[in-house]
């Protein structure tokens, strides 16, 4: 049996990131943009990338050891911590943000500090 080969690719046509654009397109047609809410939609994107690799997205999961809780952390078969997000809301000044998150200790290695603007793709 072959075994399937696993991609880093994603491309402008993933299933994926059409929901994505079109879940902050229906949020901007609502007048929503705080970030507990246009956060899920960047939530479910990595939520369904994280799967096709057999991974798994968790939310609000702390760091072993730490009083760190990034938004998610992406995992893989075994446990291990591949990535994490880090939202923030868009009224927020981003580079300030991850600059006080640095401080605090969060995690480097394949983190996305992301504030996701409602914007229509």
């Amino acid at each position: 049996m072959a075994k399937s080969k696993l991609t880093t690719a994603i491309d402008v046509d993933h299933p994926a990131l059409a929901l994505y654009y079109a879940t902050l397109a229906e949020y901007k047609s609502q007048g929503v943009h705080h970030e507990g809410a246009v956060s899920t939609a960047f939530e479910n994107l990595l939520t369904a990338l994280a799967r096709q690799r057999g991974w798994v997205f968790i939310p609000l999961l702390s760091v072993t050891g730490r009083r760190i809780i990034p938004d998610g952390t992406i995992r893989d078969s075994h446990g291990l911590p591949r990535a994490y997000w880090e939202a923030k809301d868009t009224d927020d000044d981003l580079e300030q943000e991850i600059k006080k998150k640095i401080a605090k200790g969060y995690p480097l290695n394949n983190i996305i500090f992301e504030d996701t603007s409602v914007v229509s793709h």
